[in-house]
């Protein structure tokens, strides 16, 4: 099955402060069916104390499972009805939505992946993904790119194309944040859904949707780590979810595959 076929589905591609002297007294789950729930809960805290928790026992869990977080996770715990509220104005809920993670190690360093993500618009990565991209930045990249700001956030106006002629128009809210923790600086970029998107065909169909991408990192180099919470409004439920694992390892693959052959400026 090839990349673009296993895109059947829409799943979208989740103010740190500088951690000086003590290390912040908190606590994090330890596994990882946890910590992705906490740290898309605590991205954009104000006091990143439980964060940083949350980025570095991140970190600990993977390394100490290398070979299974590859293979993607179903039964992720999903941030509160609160959490999902407090995201913007609409009214949310969390009833019904799954979560899911899979795992990937970078070859390239961090701040290379970071402008993939930020600098480059996602239609020139993924091309075959995209009817139509736009994005706006609410704040300006340079400065997080170079480290002089520690957030920002950027909105993504899609169209976003499948086979069979299928399309999803979507405006996503994306807030990126560096972190300081123990094994180095880490990068935290979640986002979601604004509204249900306006798609050609019911099998399209989610409700609801959020995402926490986590690169910190590892004894071996980078690792990043995808999570999704979804509402899906599709008659088989098994089917999304396998093919969202797929999906986030696609981004994974195409973003490692794009930088082999472009660097940043």
């Amino acid at each position: 099955m090839s990349r673009v076929e296993r895109r059947t589905l829409l799943l979208l591609p989740v103010i740190g402060l500088l951690a000086a002297g003590c290390r912040p007294a908190a606590d994090a789950p330890e596994e990882l069916a946890e910590l992705c729930a906490f740290v898309f809960t605590h991205a954009i805290d104000e006091d990143p104390a439980q964060l940083i928790a949350g980025v570095e026992q991140l970190g600990v869990w993977l390394d100490a499972h290398p070979e299974e977080v590859l293979e993607g996770y179903r039964n992720v715990a999903i941030p509160t009805e609160a959490t999902m509220d407090s995201l913007d104005d609409a009214d949310r809920t969390n009833a019904a939505m799954v979560g899911l993670a899979v795992g990937g190690q970078s070859r390239h360093p961090l701040d290379e992946t970071a402008w993939g993500l930020i600098a480059v618009d996602q239609d020139v990565i993924y091309p075959d993904d995209y009817d139509a991209y736009e994005r706006s930045y609410l704040s300006g990249p340079d400065c997080f790119l170079d480290h002089t700001c520690d957030f920002m956030e950027a909105v993504e106006d899609t169209i976003n194309s499948f086979p069979l002629g299928l399309t999803s128009e979507n405006n996503v809210f994306n807030q990126y944040r560096w972190v300081v923790v123990e094994q180095g600086t880490a990068l935290v970029h979640r986002n979601w859904l604004t509204a249900p998107p306006v798609v050609s065909s019911d099998i399209l169909q989610v409700d609801e949707q959020a995402y926490i991408d986590v690169l910190v990192p590892g004894d071996d180099g980078i690792w990043r780590l995808q999570s999704q919470f979804t509402i899906y409004a599709v008659q088989d439920e098994d089917i999304a979810i396998n093919a969202a694992i797929n999906y986030l390892a696609d981004l994974h693959d195409g973003m490692e595959t794009w930088l082999d052959d472009n660097q940043a400026p």
